[in-house]
């Protein structure tokens, strides 16, 4: 049926013109419409744009999308609402701390430092709290609906205020980050060479070669591995307290922070090597 579009910043109104309005608006009067539905743009995707049509999923999470499929009477109207949406998506992108390359994400307005904010609030919010002490700290998941709720606010340009947060979901939101990443942060290119490194066996020679696989990495990468390593490490240095061994953060985070472009068992299998 014919709808009438809205297209804010972040959201996508479908409305439809109130029929008991069209004599009033004969007389001199102002068209009304009926709400349809919202579709909220930080969750959505372009699926297709063919000839007068875009289609539009919108996934409210992991086990619920629904589809959209918009016709238009013209090429031109097409075109116009086509880069309406992409001025739209891009304007949500520069407001997106998850699920964005780690590139584009430090040329947010909300990126002022060498790491993503997100990674820096949340270790040091853990160091504050002494989480390095707690047992299971990066093993044992947080809170989902927090994590997820989190997820969106901030993704909507809302703050990173973890005051309210335990200690597991905080660091749950650190490895969600790593997670949403497109590309994993040791990127896809070096993957083979990293899972290599693992059969060096000279413990010296290993970490000399992994040091030189990360300085080909780009430099906000890093600043964020180096970050996060002393972090790991001050983390094992209790792992008498909190059970976290580095063999154990590796376990967690490895796949996490280095995997395939395809996740099949015989990958998986190699990492799980690699975790050793």
């Amino acid at each position: 049926s014919k709808l009438s579009i809205f297209l804010f910043n972040d959201i996508l109104l479908l409305t439809k013109k109130n029929k008991q309005r069209l004599n009033a608006i004969r007389e001199g009067g102002k068209q009304t419409y009926k709400f349809i539905r919202e579709i909220k743009l930080y969750r959505t995707s372009i699926d297709k744009s063919e000839e007068n049509s875009i289609s539009l999923i919108e996934r409210e999470h992991s086990d619920l999308e629904f589809s959209f499929l918009f016709q238009f009477t013209s090429s031109s109207k097409h075109e116009e609402f086509l880069e309406s949406l992409k001025q739209a998506f891009e304007f949500i992108d520069s407001r997106k701390v998850f699920g964005i390359p780690l590139k584009k994400m430090m040329k947010n307005n909300r990126e002022s430092g060498l790491i993503p904010s997100i990674v820096e609030k949340t270790v040091k919010e853990l160091l504050k709290r002494n989480a390095h002490k707690t047992e299971g700290l990066l093993r044992i998941s947080g809170n989902a609906s927090t994590i997820l709720g989190f997820l969106n606010t901030v993704n909507q340009g809302g703050p990173i205020n973890l005051n309210a947060l335990d200690v597991h979901t905080i660091s749950g939101l650190f490895k969600l980050f790593f997670r949403k990443m497109p590309e994993p942060i040791m990127t896809y290119d070096l993957y083979e060479e990293f899972l290599e490194v693992t059969n060096e066996p000279s413990e010296t020679k290993k970490v000399q070669q992994y040091r030189k696989l990360i300085e080909r990495l780009p430099d906000v990468s890093q600043f964020t591995l180096q970050h996060i390593f002393s972090f790991f490490s001050l983390l094992a240095s209790y792992s008498e307290i909190n059970k976290m061994t580095e063999t154990n953060i590796a376990i967690v985070m490895t796949p996490v922070l280095l995997h395939s472009k395809v996740n099949d068992m015989l990958a998986a299998s190699r990492q799980c090597t690699a975790n050793q």
